[in-house]
Order: C-alpha cells, then sequence, then structure tokens
C-alpha cells in the first residue's frame, strides 16, 4: 500500500512538472480557447490568386470575427461551381462547404436549389438598402429573398479596338441588330454561350430585344458574322488583342482596365473603348449563398452572416473594381479614376438581368440554348 501511495505521489509530482513546463512554453499572449469556427468557402480560382480579392476578404473578416475563419475551396470557376454542386446532389452527397461564392444571376435558376433562403426577412431588407438603385428591382430582390447575396456586377459590351476600325473604315456598332450587317463580317468575337457568362448574357439579350418570331433567323445571320466562338472569355480576348478582329464581347470595365495598363489622364480618350447598344446591355450579377445543410450550430451561423457583412462592407467594396475588375454593388463607394466615366445603360429597360421568361427557371435556360443551337445549325 506504501509502495502504492510512493508511485501516486511520485507520478503527481511528475505531472505537475510537466504542467509547470507547458505553463513556462506557452506564449503569453495566447488567451483562453484558440479554437476558431471554420467557414468554408467554395470559390473561383481568380478569387483566391495572388492579386484577387480573397486576402483582402481574410484580412477584414478575421479582424471583424476574430471566432471565425475562411477556408477556400479553389472550384475552378462560376459554373463549375454549380456543375460540381450539381454533381454532388446526383451523388447523394452534402458538399464539402457553407458558402459558394462566384454564381451569378444568369444561373440563379439553377443555383438557387442548393440555396438555404435567409430566416430573418429584415436582414435581406438592410441588404438590399445598401445596394445601388438598379440593383433593387423586383426581380432581383425575389433572387435576394431567396438567398443570393450580390458582392459585384459588371456591364457586357463590345469593347472596340479603335486604332483598328478606323484602319478597316468601319464605324463603331451602336445596335446589337448592325452586327448583322455585312461590313462587319468576321470583324468580332463572341464567346461560346455554353461554356461562357459572358457568351451567355449576349444569348440573355438577344432573347430580351429580339423578337420570339425572328429570333432564329437572327441568329442564323449573325451565325456567319462573326470571326470565332472561342469557349471562354480569355480565349476571345486573346485573339482580339492579336488584333485579328477589332470588336470583342467583354465588359465595360475591360476598358477600365486598358486605362489603368496604359496609365491615361483624366479626359484623355484611350484606344481600347466599350460600346453600350441601343437595345440595352446585359449585365453580370455575382453574388455568394448559404448551402443548404440539415443542421448548423449557432457559431456557424453567426460566421456565415459574418462574412456576408464583410462582402457588402464599405472596406470590402472599395477593393472590388481594381481586384476582380468588376463593380461594386454598394452605394456610395468611391470609384477609383479609370472607372469613373465608363459608360452605363441610361435607361432601367436597358438594364437586361436574365431570360424574358418570367419564370426563369432551369428548363427556359436549357430551353434557350436548345434553340440558339438550333437556329446556327
Amino acid at each position: 500500500m506504501t509502495e502504492m501511495k510512493s508511485i501516486v505521489i511520485a507520478c503527481l509530482f511528475l505531472c505537475h512538472l510537466a504542467v509547470l513546463h507547458a505553463e513556462e512554453s506557452v506564449a503569453p499572449a495566447v488567451v483562453g480557447p484558440t479554437l476558431k469556427t471554420e467557414v468554408r468557402v467554395m470559390t473561383y480560382d481568380s478569387m483566391i490568386a495572388k492579386a484577387g480579392l480573397g486576402s483582402a476578404v481574410e484580412l477584414i473578416y478575421s479582424s471583424e470575427y476574430p471566432k471565425c475563419r475562411v477556408k477556400w475551396i479553389a472550384s475552378g470557376n462560376g459554373g463549375q461551381i454549380l456543375t460540381k454542386l450539381e454533381l454532388s446532389k446526383e451523388r447523394g452527397v452534402q458538399p464539402d462547404a457553407d458558402i459558394a461564392i462566384g454564381v451569378d444571376y444568369f444561373s440563379w435558376s439553377r443555383s438557387k436549389v442548393f440555396a438555404e433562403a435567409p430566416s430573418v426577412a429584415a436582414k435581406v431588407e438592410v441588404r438590399t438598402a445598401k445596394l445601388i438603385a438598379p440593383l433593387q428591382v423586383k426581380s432581383l430582390k425575389k433572387a435576394y429573398s431567396e438567398g443570393l447575396v450580390p458582392f459585384d456586377y459588371g456591364i457586357l459590351a463590345l469593347i472596340a479596338n479603335q486604332k483598328l476600325l478606323k484602319e478597316l473604315k468601319l464605324e463603331k456598332p451602336a445596335s446589337l441588330a448592325s452586327l448583322t450587317d455585312a461590313k462587319f463580317k468576321k470583324q468580332w468575337l463572341l464567346e461560346d454561350p455554353r461554356t461562357s457568362t459572358p457568351g451567355f448574357g449576349f444569348l440573355a439579350l438577344t432573347s430580351s430585344v429580339v423578337e420570339k418570331k425572328k429570333f432564329s433567323q437572327f441568329w442564323k445571320n449573325l451565325s456567319r458574322s462573326w470571326l470565332a466562338l472561342p469557349p471562354g472569355w480569355e480565349a476571345a480576348y486573346g485573339i482580339f488583342m492579336k488584333g485579328e478582329a477589332p470588336l470583342v464581347w467583354s465588359y465595360t470595365t475591360s476598358e477600365a482596365y486598358h486605362r489603368a495598363k496604359e496609365k491615361l489622364k483624366p479626359g484623355d480618350e484611350g484606344n481600347y473603348v466599350s460600346l453600350l447598344f441601343e437595345e440595352g446591355n446585359p449585365i453580370q450579377l455575382e453574388g455568394a449563398f448559404t448551402i443548404k445543410r440539415l443542421k448548423r450550430s449557432d457559431a456557424e451561423r453567426e460566421c456565415i452572416e459574418g462574412f456576408y457583412e464583410v462582402l457588402l462592407s464599405q472596406e470590402l467594396q472599395s477593393k472590388v473594381a481594381k481586384a476582380n475588375w468588376m463593380l461594386p454593388v454598394r452605394s456610395g463607394v468611391e470609384l477609383p479614376e479609370e472607372f469613373r466615366k465608363l459608360p452605363t445603360p441610361a435607361k432601367e429597360s436597358q438594364w437586361i438581368w436574365g431570360l424574358s421568361d418570367a419564370k426563369d427557371s432551369k428548363n427556359s435556360h436549357e430551353k434557350l440554348l436548345d434553340q440558339w443551337a438550333k437556329a446556327i445549325e
């Protein structure tokens, strides 16, 4: 028994020494629990690239919500994020993420089946009140109530190489219809709407402004006009920058990029300019949403809400233009000089948000692509 007591006393003594040693080795700055609630975010690759917006999100998030941390899950582009979610559903597997960021309103009809609707309508109203006026239309408010949290947008438009247009003795096209003119044959580039968001935006524009009975013939004529139909924006813009065509379908913010690169002064007109159509221009609204899950802790929900607060904060929104080369959704955000004179559709009717089909269902999305494919055969 005495031997047993000696052993116990010795063990207690050794444990006491171990605790003292551990206390001495811990940095005095660490106080209390260090575990943080992790928010896993599926995102497009450029968000977390070296010059992407992701680093700014992390910095602000860790400062404003010290009990939370973000874990990025690189998932390709917005279309690939959606495809991964759809594959998870087909396999009956819960996606390993809390938030998806980088989907857009064009594909919201497909995305919203994975989105968790906000439990408190007042939060949506507060967020919406922070947005610029054009983003407060009825159709978009419905998407916000279904779970879409917008964070940037871009106005899709033609970008013109003015020197090349002049050499070819071509005027700038003022309307969508003018692209079918013989003089513009093989003089512009469009992305494939099946694989490209800008390309689908162009298709959505035609669906909104071209009469249904003329839709197929319009695209049949248009298909003879473009120089190439690359699978994505990068490929199309690469051909454009080689001088193979004077026009490319892109964003008005591409003009801002060229102004910054050429270091133009306010008032100077650069060689690359954006052109709006008389009929209107499609708007690509990018956002994030909470992925449905059966159960979440209060801490997880708090950190997810915090992530959205950061996305729409004045501090983060002021970094959107130069980091994403898109436009901030929050009102009152001062734009960099290169962005201040970019053209903007003058009328509300010229802001084209999605498909003309009021239901904007997944079926209408696929149906439009089928109609397009048959028209250009």
